[in-house]
């Protein structure tokens, strides 16, 4: 929940996929509202059940999508445009900044913006997005779902979490610090994986 001011608050929520059409419809944001005001984690005192709707709910899709070349003689795709990344742990924005400011090195050390010349870029942007889908795929599976499962795993990642093991600051460190400020081993699956149990 966002506070807008002038007593206005944004809502948002993370849903499957395929259920991307449960908030369509005439009756879609009152029912988006009344499931909201359900959530356990929001107190009573709050009455979202009492909110009336702005406007119709929008809806982002969750999927991830890349081009392993994202540049051709005469152009080069930045930002969503070469691909992006799962929105659940919000990195568009910093992933597109990334795009621009690695491109301009690039372009501004050479005269030469050759496809060949642009590989290095390329290489370090897939590795780059390779890097967010596996720590937005482990968020999303920690934070998303609400089964007595999923929340005894979500509460045993806290738990790990309060210690300070250095394994779950790693996997989950590219949220906030970037996927270029950690090392390899931060992004393996077997990392990763191993948080899931």
């Amino acid at each position: 929940m966002f506070p807008q001011g002038n007593g206005r608050v944004r809502l948002y929520t993370c849903e499957a996929n395929e259920q991307a059409r449960r908030w369509a419809g005439p009756a879609g944001a009152r029912r988006f509202i009344e499931a909201f005001a359900q959530l356990r984690t929001i107190p009573g005192e709050k009455r979202l059940d009492k909110l009336t709707p702005a406007g119709p709910c929008a809806t982002f899709s969750g999927e991830q999508t890349w081009c392993d070349t994202p540049y051709v003689e005469g152009a080069v795709l930045v930002g969503d445009a070469g691909g992006y990344d799962d929105p659940v742990d919000g990195q568009g924005l910093s992933l597109a900044m990334s795009d621009v400011r690695q491109l301009s090195e690039v372009l501004v050390a050479s005269d030469d913006w050759t496809p060949a010349a642009l590989r290095p870029h390329g290489e370090r942007r897939a590795e780059r997005l390779r890097r967010t889908r596996r720590v937005s795929r482990t968020f999303a599976r920690l934070m998303t779902s609400l089964s007595e499962a999923r929340r005894a795993r979500r509460a045993r990642y806290y738990e790990a979490s309060r210690q300070g093991r250095e394994d779950v600051k790693a996997a989950l460190g590219a949220i906030s610090i970037g996927p270029d400020g950690l090392p390899a081993e931060a992004f393996t699956d077997e990392l990763h994986e191993a948080l899931l149990v």
